[in-house]
């Protein structure tokens, strides 16, 4: 534990490079907006799942500065790929901390000056995880996974014309995904607004026939960029390399 904390000390101060990665950072923005846009009242998911993104992104995508003090951490090449994972996840875990923190600060400051604020915030939370259901849930989890890989696959991108078309090819996918999976309940007899419920919700998946095989096959994509980040970090890794 003492050498994966010394490890993320070192990351997290690794020099950056001086060019400023553009597309990585308007791709973020586009899949947090986009995300929370469609999100519905699972405003939080999104938020997760983009931040994890942007973490692995923030760590490992723009410190290719010199001297690189990660290549040369004393630790074998298995556990610098384990501590690169897990350093991700842990800047993730002190934000939502942070970010937890904070908000229960001033929820209790507003609850001191309007009592009446408890009541109305629990039902708040209440009608989220009403209108999110289980299938809303389950590709909340996948999503998070999605975006903790492809951040992971970012960083081990070093050529930046692949970086950048990879990135462009995650936003388009997931922005046709969302307007695939709404269409269903938009086209619906029950909408007679004609509004749009994106995958966080559990009205998208209600309208749809199968809606059991849509988080079958996110979960299936989730395996899959795992997979591939895994397997960009092992070349990563490579002792051969070295």
């Amino acid at each position: 534990m003492k050498k994966f904390l010394y490890y993320f000390r070192i990351v997290s101060r690794l020099p950056q490079s001086k060019s400023i990665p553009v597309v990585p950072i308007i791709s973020a923005a586009f899949i947090y907006f986009i995300s929370v846009f469609l999100s519905g009242a699972n405003g939080w998911a999104p938020i997760i799942a983009a931040s994890v993104f942007g973490f692995g992104i923030a760590l490992f995508c723009t410190c290719y500065g010199s001297p690189n003090l990660e290549a040369v951490f004393p630790v074998s090449h298995g556990k610098k790929l384990l501590y690169r994972f897990m350093s991700v996840l842990l800047m993730f875990v002190l934000f939502i901390a942070t970010l937890f923190a904070v908000s229960c600060l001033i929820f209790l400051i507003v609850c001191i000056f309007v009592p009446s604020t408890l009541s109305e915030v629990g039902s708040d939370v209440k009608n989220m995880f009403e209108q999110t259901g289980l299938y809303g849930g389950l590709f909340s989890v996948a999503y998070f996974i999605i975006l903790y890989a492809a951040g992971m696959i970012t960083g081990f991108l070093k050529r930046r014309k692949a970086r950048n078309i990879f990135l462009i090819c995650l936003c388009v996918a997931l922005f046709l995904a969302y307007f695939f999976m709404g269409l269903p309940y938009y086209n619906s007899i029950n909408n007679s607004e004609h509004t749009f419920a994106g995958p966080f919700s559990s009205a998208c998946y209600a309208a749809m026939a199968l809606p059991w095989l849509a988080i079958v096959f996110w979960f299936v994509i989730a395996a899959g960029i795992t997979g591939a980040a895994i397997y960009l970090g092992v070349k990563h890794y490579d002792p051969k390399k070295f």
